[in-house]
């Protein structure tokens, strides 16, 4: 059994008990999952730099995940349907999408107008991004990190820099996450880069123009966890920063807490979690950036357990688009988006499709071949994917010249026409929504 362990750190009742239909009250659930994987098994082999971290006495790797269920608090009222969310950057989102409640990302998601609950369903969310700060809104994972003192050249790291107004100071991290940390502050082969755009030819900037510092009101002091450059970072230019970090914390373990606390939740949680009940399907569910984790998560493979059992029977990968994700590398950031990126590497359709470029063949589901491991698949985009470049490779080959049929048993493809990456609410609002996005009323409250 992968997981462990699991620690109750909280129970009570969810939405002050109301009764949702035939089906009754709900409780939630919140607690520390633990999970011991073992790496030299087949179903572990895809996950980068596993057979680099310590194990236990019984050679397993061990690593802990935030975890909260929302359950019928009589089980045999229920569905025996499961819904297994991974948290948009720690924020659970599921509940106030699927149940419209428009509701911030909070501990205890707003029950809105009950669509989940009064149909029985159970909802459960998993910590799986490493460099989360956890707190009790935002859920992360406690990874294993790789020991990477037996390589000559254990490599680099780049983190991106996007300014959107002048500052001196950046954290050497994707967005405010925990960042990696500089091994060596005064290291002379850290490069940083600036270019005018994504595509632009980049420029080395002098060493002697930027440090491993920040900017306090005493002034500029070192820092491992920071870049200072003279001048300061530009809005509108992009910068990358290439070093040597302490840090290599395995962010595919993230993808295994993902299939081993669903396969938990249906095989083998009566010791752990007794008043459960039974589950007979489960779906998995992410949006935007948890979307491409689950596209990610098929294209490894990972809907077999480490018993041989298929976990998931459904996915719902929402406005993901084609891509993939910086999930399953050395030194990744999950959060990054920068282009080009992991995210972006071939393949992008389910079917095996060959590369013009590479001549290689690859799909989404290549891995995945035997029927009855391969999940049923709903992707849903709204008109931002395609905007942007990567949502019609869904449904075309590479050259997006070709739409290439999917195996109609398997896969449906739905695109919400004229919509934005990000729901519109009610009422509407002239308040600029993520990081400043416009316009201002948001056309798409689907």
């Amino acid at each position: 059994m992968a997981v462990i362990d699991f620690r109750i750190d909280k129970r009570f009742s969810y939405a002050n008990g109301y009764e949702f239909g035939k089906v009754g009250a709900y409780e939630q659930i919140d607690g520390t999952l633990t999970f011991g994987v073992i790496p030299s098994l087949d179903a572990n082999k895809s996950i980068v730099d596993l057979d680099l971290a310590p194990t236990d006495r019984d050679g397993k790797v061990i690593f802990t995940s935030d975890f909260s269920i929302i359950k019928p608090v009589d089980p045999n009222r229920g569905s025996q349907g499961l819904i297994v969310e991974l948290p948009n950057r720690g924020r659970r989102r599921v509940v106030d999408t699927m149940n419209r409640s428009g509701a911030e990302a909070s501990g205890s998601p707003d029950p809105g107008d009950g669509f989940l609950f009064e149909r029985g369903l159970t909802v459960a969310s998993i910590g799986w991004q490493w460099d989360v700060y956890q707190n009790d809104v935002l859920m992360g994972l406690n990874p294993p990190s790789a020991d990477l003192s037996g390589e000559s050249n254990p490599g680099q790291t780049v983190v991106e820099i996007r300014p959107n107004e002048m500052a001196t100071t950046w954290l050497l991290a994707d967005r405010v996450h925990k960042p990696l940390k500089a091994k060596n502050i005064s290291d002379p082969n850290a490069i940083l880069y600036i270019k005018d755009f994504e595509d632009g030819e980049e420029t080395a900037i002098p060493r002697e123009n930027w440090k491993f510092a920040k900017e306090t009101p005493d002034g500029v002091i070192p820092s491992d966890e920071h870049i200072y450059l003279n001048g300061g970072f530009e809005p509108g230019k992009c910068y990358q920063i290439v070093y040597e970090t302490t840090d290599a914390p395995i962010g595919g373990s993230g993808l295994i807490a993902l299939r081993d606390v669903t396969s938990f939740l249906r095989y083998e949680s009566e010791e752990l979690l007794p008043d459960l009940g039974n589950f007979n399907h489960a779906i998995g569910y992410g949006v935007s950036q948890t979307g491409r984790m689950l596209r990610h998560f098929l294209y490894l493979g990972l809907n077999v357990d480490e018993s041989g059992r298929k976990v998931f029977d459904g996915l719902l990968p929402h406005v993901a688009g084609g891509r993939v994700g910086a999930f399953n590398h050395r030194f990744a950031q999950p959060s990054n988006q920068s282009y080009p990126s992991f995210g972006h590497q071939f393949p992008f359709h389910d079917e095996e499709l060959k590369d013009p470029f590479t001549e290689k063949s690859d799909g989404l589901l290549k891995k995945l071949a035997d029927g009855h491991t391969r999940p049923k698949v709903m992707y849903t985009n709204s008109s931002a994917e395609y905007w942007r470049g990567d949502g019609s490779l869904v449904h075309t080959d590479p050259s997006g010249l070709n739409d290439i049929e999917h195996a109609t048993e398997f896969v449906r493809v739905y695109h919400f026409a004229g919509t934005q990456h990000g729901a519109g609410t009610l009422p509407q609002s002239n308040e600029p929504g993520a990081e400043g996005a416009f316009p201002l009323f948001a056309p798409n409250v689907i």
